[in-house]
């Protein structure tokens, strides 16, 4: 959106009681939209990490056609600090909450458009290495990535996308598995395309999950159409003894 410029802190007229505190940072609601106020330790602009960060947020808050990324709206500045930005609302839910009755081709769909998104940050030379369960929510339609602090330049934009689609990627099978061990497969292909998925040699993704399922099928010989049915199916110990 835009840098705003303003005298102090006390210019943005934050509410009594912060939302959320995080680490570095405490999360305001003001006029229906989150307030971010980084701790005085991340604010000084004479510091270059502090002063990059206002850089990469800045480029990442320009950004076009974006619908799954939750980026930085407007960013507060006086002169010497970086004070936070403001941010949209989600209202999804973290991927622990992911609920079997979900299809695996909706999680197909929601995967193919948040890594729609995650191509157009590496494109502008960005890396986010912070894809994790706590910045990944889900509203049963849609996924979105939140939290963008730890962004960074990177110049190899093939690379940047690969590091951000396997960690999403990794995530993704985690919770679908729901903390099943892909070894019980011991299935070659699966553990070909993930091996080479996990040292950035591919971007398989999508793949790999319809292999996973069709794996789980004939092993099984059921319908693998939930995340629920392929939970259902590792859960029987006897299909993999």
């Amino acid at each position: 959106m835009a840098i705003v410029k303003v005298k102090s802190i006390e210019d943005l007229g934050l509410p009594d009681k912060e939302l959320m505190i995080w680490s570095r940072s405490k999360i305001y609601y003001k006029n229906g939209k989150y307030l971010k106020i980084l701790n005085i330790c991340d604010r000084l602009l004479s510091d270059g990490t502090n002063y990059n960060r206002l850089q990469v947020l800045e480029k990442l808050s320009e950004l076009k056609g974006i619908k799954y990324l939750e980026l930085p709206q407007n960013l507060y500045i006086t002169d010497k600090e970086f004070l936070g930005y403001s941010m949209p609302i989600c209202l999804g839910k973290p991927l622990d909450y992911l609920t079997e009755d979900i299809s695996i081709n909706k999680v197909i769909k929601m995967v193919m458009g948040l890594l729609e998104d995650i191509q157009k940050i590496s494109a502008i030379g960005i890396l986010n290495p912070d894809i994790w369960g706590g910045n990944v929510l889900f509203d049963k339609n849609n996924l979105y990535l939140i939290d963008f602090d730890n962004c960074i330049y990177f110049d190899d934009i093939d690379l940047a996308y690969k590091i951000m689609g396997m960690s999403l990627f990794n995530l993704i099978i985690d919770r679908m598995l729901d903390s099943y061990d892909l070894n019980w497969l011991n299935d070659i292909d699966i553990n070909y395309i993930k091996e080479r998925i996990d040292n950035l040699e591919s971007t398989d993704y999508i793949a790999f999950i319809n292999l996973l399922r069709l794996k789980i099928a004939r092993k099984s010989q059921e319908k693998i159409e939930t995340v629920g049915d392929m939970r259902r199916c590792l859960r029987n110990e006897k299909l993999w003894q």
